[in-house]
């Protein structure tokens, strides 16, 4: 009877527990729904939820248009009293919606411009944007351009998401997009094109090498380009591909063509002098002597189609004239000195790493190897002696046993050059690369042209 009676108290119990409960979350309701009319963004919140009712409304798209363009000038007045009841996981989802409706131009336009006004104002939702699916179709109004307008807003998101995420684009053809149709866009945004470009050039994907070689001839272009900002851009995206790649020779001779070397040889020989209406600047020029040094290095087939190019003249202008272009009243050893030292430290240490790529590397049974692997096993200054191993380590060797004439020019011309920047330009990693790149001369030069290495320049 008492068990009974115990069971029966529990039981009434508990009914009494699952009742207040379920009041106690009633009041709680309540007290939300109030609550958000006495926060101090309360009229913020009542009008994101009231513009995205509206956005929702399929089948109305008038109705979507007027809360399309109410809140395009709310994310770009950026008030943050607004901002704070914008739910990005709610907004996200109807735009990218809305930027598939190719028979209504006009909101795709508003869509991409309403998610680049959120870009700015937000930029912490970066990720987001990027995850939600509207890179991909930022990418298709570009490769199919029916309407500028918004495949101009769409190149202007994918540049906000390429400093952030050039992963994300990488894999959507955000590189070939970018750059297909460039030529039909005006300067600024052809600009915004080629910086985009170099953002998403950074840190490749190596499943995206294929996409990225496939660009590669369009980006080459605009190292022609007759404007500043865009071969300052296309500087960049190469010395990020190499960076991205250095270690894979055949990748970057698919990345870097005979066309490119061209161009680049043609922007370090112009350096001080106004050929295209602009001087390259000293940040480009190093950009530019940095890549084509670490890409020499890592794929001796680049390094003789440098030469080929006009390597040997380029390096020694690069290295003998001032900064400014300009020649030096005197001439000689001291004059090229003085030419050396007028540049910044790491363009001359990155000028010198390149002249050392291009000499073929020590034979490993020649002269005092053994007291040089000795000294510098495991270090740099192993590879600028004896290159990288691999299948082209002697394509270099045999280019100069091939070339003789070409290889005792260049250490005619160069020679005193690195000799007297060793003992007068004080700087351990300028001098080592001196030191290599005579220790390379001597040891390519045949015995009967060893004396004739201090002679005069012969002409270029």
């Amino acid at each position: 009877m008492s068990s009974s009676s115990g069971a029966g108290d529990a039981e009434d119990a508990l009914s009494r527990l699952a009742s207040g409960n379920s009041a106690l979350q009633s009041l709680l309701r309540r007290l939300e729904s109030g609550l958000e009319d006495l926060l101090p963004n309360s009229s913020g919140r009542a009008k994101m939820k009231e513009l995205l009712v509206g956005l929702k409304e399929v089948g109305n798209e008038g109705r979507q248009m007027e809360a399309l363009v109410e809140l395009c000038e709310v994310l770009s007045m950026g008030h943050e009293d607004v901002l704070l009841g914008f739910s990005v996981d709610s907004f996200l989802p109807v735009l990218v919606d809305i930027l598939k409706m190719e028979h209504n131009p006009e909101m795709m336009l508003l869509s991409s411009r309403a998610i680049t006004h959120l870009l700015e104002v937000l930029p912490k939702v970066s990720p987001k944007v990027a995850a939600c699916g509207a890179v991909r179709i930022f990418c298709q109004r570009l490769q199919t351009i029916e309407f500028i307008d918004v495949a101009e807003q769409s190149l202007m998101a994918m540049h906000k998401l390429s400093a952030e995420h050039p992963d994300v684009l990488q894999r959507e053809g955000g590189l070939a997009a970018s750059l297909m149709y460039i030529d039909f866009f005006d300067l600024n945004t052809q600009r915004t094109a080629a910086a985009t470009a170099a953002n998403i050039c950074r840190n490749v994907l190596p499943e995206c090498l294929g996409g990225v070689a496939e660009v590669a001839p369009n980006l080459s272009q605009l190292l022609s380009s007759p404007d500043q900002r865009i071969v300052d851009s296309a500087c960049l995206a190469f010395s990020r591909l190499v960076e991205s790649f250095a270690g894979n020779d055949m990748a970057l001779q698919a990345l870097i063509g005979r066309e490119t070397l061209h161009r680049m040889v043609g922007l370090v020989s112009s350096c001080g002098r106004q050929e295209r209406g602009f001087a390259v600047g000293s940040a480009t020029l190093t950009c530019v002597v940095k890549t084509l040094a670490t890409a020499c290095r890592c794929s001796a087939g680049l390094a003789v189609e440098l030469l080929e190019a006009g390597g040997l003249g380029m390096v020694h202008g690069l290295i003998s004239r001032p900064e400014d272009g300009r020649g030096l009243a005197g001439g000689g050893v001291t004059g090229a000195s003085a030419g050396a030292a007028s540049r910044p430290l790491e363009q001359l240490l990155h000028a010198l790493s390149l002249a050392n790529e291009l000499l073929p590397p020590l034979s490993p049974s020649g002269r005092l190897v053994a007291l040089v692997k000795a000294v510098g096993a495991g270090t740099e200054a192993e590879q600028d002696l004896f290159g990288k191993q691999g299948a082209d380590a002697a394509l270099l060797q045999e280019f100069a046993a091939s070339h003789g004439q070409m290889v005792l020019d260049y250490g005619v011309l160069l020679l005193p050059v690195f000799v007297d920047i060793s003992v007068t330009i004080s700087n351990d990693a300028i001098r080592v690369k001196c030191v290599a790149a005579v220790t390379k001369l001597v040891g390519s030069v045949g015995a009967a042209d060893l004396a004739g290495l201090g002679g005069g320049a012969p002409p270029l």
